[in-house]
């Protein structure tokens, strides 16, 4: 019994010496009040403070705008600042800036926020100040045109292209899915929110916004149980509490449009492995991707993250000498998002300090061999952290963002401290262990050149020399100047523009090819996993896939017809000729296409993509080619009846018929 009595005693000093380490716990100051009407409350007071900072954050944002709404949240943002009730052309930025304090605004995918900040003793007032500016709008034509302009000042103007098509033909030209999925869409399945309209497409929307719009807007979206109210700093709690039972709580309790429940990952079950030139010191990244992680594994796995940065940084910088920093990095959102150490390191020392930072990793987060003073020391430096925070309005403000974060995110709140104070090593470890899982690795590699600084631009170079030169000599089918027979220009409209086509038509075939290329080699770990297969490869491989995109298409197009030596040579733009044996052709036309423009099985059966007959004189003849293998081409060229004639006249036979010289008008 003595021996148990100690041991309590003894755990309980350990227990106290270890929350006297640590510091308080903030969180416990922070309040979470829900209203009758639905609007939720969060208070962070602190005595320490010298100002009071609220925040109004309202459940919409451009998440929730069609085609002809784009922009709506953001103008209705900056229209409720203004009050026709003020004087002198005052908002509420202006009233409260000449009260001695500062206000603002932000709109984001699924959030619009107003917020501001003011001398403790005016805090009361700013808060009713919110209150008539949101709670009493002035949505009247004059402020909507004003701020308009506004808003067209801090998003610039559409360009005069733009405005006079309507669009933005860049849109088109570069489309937002050639730029490749994000790490978020190819890991996670989760598409970014920024390219749900393009910056023009929100300039030439905010033009033709309607005052009734933003009406039904705020009607829809700003009701109190879409509303959040933050107040942190130092204030008078019972003044506070007054003024929101006044204004706030007296609301209506009423339904409204609801945000869509956040997507639901799909997660590639696959490290995440990449090795990128960068022309500056390497950066690493080394850590984990995960799922279905609670908010305990991402509390866990922060502050190991931590410790272990704090660990490199004692021994690659202390003791070895090397110039570097370190630090943690993480994104987690709904249970799912990656964790990692980042660090810079001297290029001469980028695999070894790479092979100590994973073998730390390996040992302690993977295999689950961290110990118990390991632990202890890795939840003392988190912890402590947050009493380097200090307790002015805005720090914690940012304690009540995160609470209310993670109410929206798992359902419930439980304080990091509260999480890590009751941690047992099993747990930790385990948690670890799951989170870290070497299946799912995230291992991003920022590095220099192989060879020589801008080595792989000279790669570049030597591959579209020996590719342009390797290709002219495929594609090129050589020939007796001097038995040439017979030659007739393809006639292409003027001033190149079927070659301007052309290159617009090669652009798309690159890009897409580059997105194919991209996905390909991305899709192998392998591959990622070397900086010679990932980069240099795969450059080669693109660059000489590029040039031959660049030749097909052009080969594409005929720009000379003749014959040599018995063959009918059909030039391309380029090196390629297509050549076909004059015993093969069964018959050669030329009538206007007009003639014979409904005749399916001509067009669609035996011309299809054989059709060259790009004469901007439409009206005139063109050349048809009919293969007896049932296949045929039409061509415009200049005079095609007296072209029809010679070519009929170089066909194998003596004896030609009316029937193989149409004349047809």
């Amino acid at each position: 019994m003595k021996k148990l009595i100690i041991s309590m005693f003894v755990f309980a000093l350990a227990q106290h010496s270890f929350a006297a380490e640590i510091g308080e716990d903030p969180y416990k100051k922070i309040e979470h009040v829900t209203l009758k009407n639905g609007m939720q409350i969060f208070l962070a007071p602190s005595e320490e403070a010298t100002t009071t900072e609220l925040r109004l954050e309202v459940g919409v944002g451009w998440e929730v705008e069609r085609q002809g709404e784009y922009g709506m949240s953001h103008l209705l943002e900056h229209v409720l600042f203004r009050d026709k009730q003020l004087k002198d052309e005052m908002t509420y930025l202006q009233l409260i800036k000449e009260a001695g304090g500062s206000a603002n605004g932000t709109t984001m995918p699924r959030q619009t926020a107003y917020f501001g900040s003011i001398p403790a003793k005016k805090g009361t007032w700013l808060l009713e100040s919110f209150g008539k500016m949101i709670l009493e709008p002035s949505i009247i034509p004059e402020y909507v045109e004003k701020e308009k302009g506004t808003v067209e000042l801090e998003i610039g103007r559409p360009g005069p292209i733009s405005e006079t098509l309507g669009f933005n033909p860049m849109d088109y030209i570069y489309p937002a899915y050639f730029k490749g999925p994000s790490f978020m869409k190819s890991e996670f399945g989760i598409s970014e929110d920024d390219d749900k309209f393009t910056r023009t497409e929100e300039q030439l929307s905010n033009r033709r916004l309607q005052v009734d719009q933003l009406k039904t807007h705020y009607a829809d979206w700003y009701y109190p149980a879409n509303m959040k109210l933050f107040v942190a700093g130092k204030y008078d709690r019972a003044q506070i509490m007054a003024e929101i039972n006044k204004r706030w709580a007296s609301l209506p309790a009423r339904e409204g449009k609801k945000l869509k429940a956040p997507p639901t990952p799909k997660p590639a079950d696959r490290p995440y492995v990449r090795r990128i030139l960068w022309e500056d010191t390497p950066y690493v990244y080394i850590g984990g991707k995960s799922w279905n992680r609670t908010f305990k594994d991402i509390v866990i796995a922060a502050s190991y993250m931590e410790f272990l940065s704090h660990r490199l940084m004692k021994e690659i910088r202390n003791v070895k000498g090397q110039t570097y920093s370190a630090r943690s990095f993480d994104y987690y959102s709904y249970g799912y998002g990656y964790g990692a150490l980042q660090f810079q390191t001297p290029k001469e020392h980028l695999q070894e300090n790479i092979d100590i930072a994973k073998s730390y990793l390996q040992n302690e987060a993977r295999d689950g061999k961290f110990t118990e003073a390991q632990m202890k020391e890795a939840i003392t430096l988190y912890l402590s952290e947050y009493q380097l925070m200090g307790r002015d309005a805005e720090k914690m403000m940012h304690l009540a963002g995160n609470y209310e974060n993670q109410l929206v995110e798992y359902g419930s709140f439980q304080s990091p401290f509260e999480i890590l104070q009751n941690v047992t090593l099993e747990d930790y470890n385990k948690s670890l262990q799951a989170t870290f899982d070497e299946k799912h690795a995230y291992d991003v590699v920022y590095t220099p050149a192989m060879f020589f600084s801008f080595d792989v631009y000279l790669m570049y170079f030597l591959v579209a020399v020996g590719s342009f030169i390797g290709l002219r000599r495929l594609f090129t089918k050589p020939f007796a100047h001097d038995r040439l027979q017979w030659i007739r220009k393809v006639k292409y409209p003027p001033v190149k523009a079927l070659e301007a086509l052309g290159v617009i038509v090669m652009y798309y075939g690159v890009i897409h090819t580059q997105l194919f290329l991209s996905s390909l080699f991305t899709s192998s770990q392998f591959v990622q996993s070397h900086l010679f297969l990932s980069q240099y490869v795969y450059g080669a491989v693109w660059m000489f896939a590029t040039i031959l995109v660049a030749q097909g298409v052009f080969s594409l197009m005929p720009r000379k017809l003749m014959v040599v030596d018995g063959k009918l040579m059909i030039k391309s733009l380029t090196y390629y000729s297509k050549v076909i044996p004059l015993d093969q052709i069964a018959k050669v036309e030329s009538f206007n296409y007009f003639k014979k423009a409904f005749d399916i099985k001509l067009w669609i059966k035996q011309v299809n993509f054989r059709y060259f007959f790009v004469n901007p004189m439409f009206w005139q003849k063109g050349l048809m080619v009919e293969l007896k293998n049932g296949k045929a081409y039409y061509f415009g060229v200049n005079d095609a009846e007296k072209s029809c004639k010679e070519l009929v006249g170089l066909l194998p036979g003596k004896e030609k018929t009316d029937g193989e010289i149409s004349k047809a008008a």
